[in-house]
């Protein structure tokens, strides 16, 4: 199936990640060329060997989430080394989250969580949305989390910020759909990315897999393939809408 996605220019944040790695190289599978954003530049040059294996352009945007003043140059970099507009934008950053209960929490740590994980993203939307609205076409695809939906024990932040993400996404589907402008967010729940498998010892995956309808945690492909789907011009009727990819972890399954 043609997803009618080659051509396109797409900027990814968090693409030294797990996740944000194989979103861009499903996106460049589909002939899409790929601003990776975030910290880890040896993280993202992986990425972009990922990328540039696949016969598209990658650009290496060193930047900072939690630097929201800095995330219109950033954008501004992507256009120029990419030559033309951002079609597709794809938020997979995510702070690594402190566990405690919120009587528990310092202020700093939770204005830290809202400064990266809402400031920064927020900071690229104006530029992105202005190249999509002059293309007449745009995909706005947001990670988000069952947690948003659900709650989840020592995550207050964490899920609230899931929760904001759901009800941003619906505002931007609204507000500009008329230009062709679609927005989206995924909700993945256990992801066996080297981060979960770094934090979660055997006892506690058993447990996490056994909490799926499906008996496993997803791949980060998983995952990936629904966002090129979101992002590509078959989904074009698709809008401020919040998709679980959790393999059924958002169901109950004691009954």
């Amino acid at each position: 199936m043609d997803l009618g996605l080659h051509g396109k220019r797409a900027l990814v944040t968090g693409a030294g990640g797990d996740l944000g790695r194989e979103i861009a190289a499903g996106l460049a599978a589909e002939g899409v060329d790929v601003a990776l954003l975030g910290r880890d530049v040896g993280r993202l040059e992986a990425t972009a060997d990922r990328v540039r294996a696949a016969g598209r352009s990658a650009v290496i945007v060193p930047a900072d989430l939690g630097e929201p003043d800095s995330m219109a140059e950033a954008v501004q970099e992507a256009r120029e080394v990419l030559a033309g507009p951002i079609q597709l934008f794809v938020h997979a950053a995510a702070h690594r989250f402190a566990l405690g209960k919120a009587r528990t929490l310092s202020v700093a740590t939770s204005e830290e969580h809202l400064r990266v994980d809402m400031g920064g993203p927020l900071a690229l939307l104006p530029p992105l949305i202005e190249d999509m609205m002059a293309s007449r076409f745009g995909r706005i695809v947001w990670i988000g989390s069952t947690a948003g939906r659900l709650g989840a024990g020592k995550s207050p932040v964490y899920s609230g910020i899931k929760a904001f993400y759901a009800g941003l996404v619906r505002n931007l589907a609204v507000d500009h759909g008329t230009f062709g402008i679609t927005a989206n967010i995924v909700e993945p729940s256990f992801i066996a990315t080297s981060r979960f498998v770094e934090r979660t010892d055997e006892a506690s995956a058993a447990r996490w897999a056994a909490a799926t309808a499906l008996g496993r945690v997803a791949t980060p492909s998983e995952v990936a393939d629904v966002v090129t789907f979101l992002c590509s011009a078959r989904a074009s009727y698709v809008t401020g809408a919040v998709i679980p990819v959790a393999g059924g972890a958002d169901l109950n399954t004691l009954w």
